[in-house]
């Protein structure tokens, strides 16, 4: 065919387009994409590295939230526990969605059981206090009772005493008094009661 396009005084079909539409029956040759100089080469490269970096850059900073103005943009919903503590587990993700009455964490009991244990201590001392001051109460009454037996038995017997002095001091006066009017009536008593 090149030996026929000189004869003729014909260009050579320089595209693929112009072979095909001149009847050849060849497949067409594909022109294969080669860069005509290094710098073009090095400027795909670049361009195909920038391309991953802002691909891997956006889908990293796609995962946080901006807070350019110092603020979050989402739903914040608080969440408290009745009581203080220390946390001793947690059983979820943050971010992750919770129903209301799921347990969230474990707060360690250590402090509350020694509160409650020293609490408990000091009710079983007051009981048992409580239980000896009854046992005393007891033991007390049936003394003070005793005492108030024998007191009343020294206060009959002081009584006794006071009245057996009484008559004892009766009798002694009325012996005086007998014995006073015997010696006046004594004749000697007149004689001598000019000295007296």
């Amino acid at each position: 065919m090149v030996d026929e396009q000189k004869q003729t005084g014909e260009k050579p079909a320089d595209s693929d387009k112009e072979a095909h539409h001149a009847g050849n029956s060849q497949t067409p040759k594909r022109r294969n994409f080669k860069p005509k100089s290094r710098t073009g080469l090095i400027l795909i490269a670049t361009l195909a590295v920038l391309a991953i970096g802002a691909a891997v850059f956006i889908r990293y900073s796609s995962r946080f939230e901006s807070t350019d103005d110092a603020q979050i943009s989402g739903h914040i919903d608080p969440v408290s526990a009745r009581i203080n503590g220390h946390i001793k587990r947690i059983y979820v993700n943050n971010g992750q969605l919770v129903k209301a009455g799921t347990l969230r964490v474990d707060i360690d009991p250590t402090d509350y059981q020694k509160a409650y244990d020293q609490a408990k201590a000091a009710y079983d001392q007051a009981l048992a206090e409580s239980r000896g001051a009854q046992l005393d109460v007891g033991v007390v009454s049936a003394n003070a009772t005793n005492r108030i037996a024998e007191d009343l038995a020294g206060v009959s017997a002081a009584h006794s005493t006071v009245l057996v002095s009484r008559e004892a001091y009766a009798q002694a006066r009325a012996q005086q008094n007998k014995a006073q009017a015997q010696y006046k009536s004594c004749p000697w008593f007149a004689l001598f009661s000019s000295f007296f």
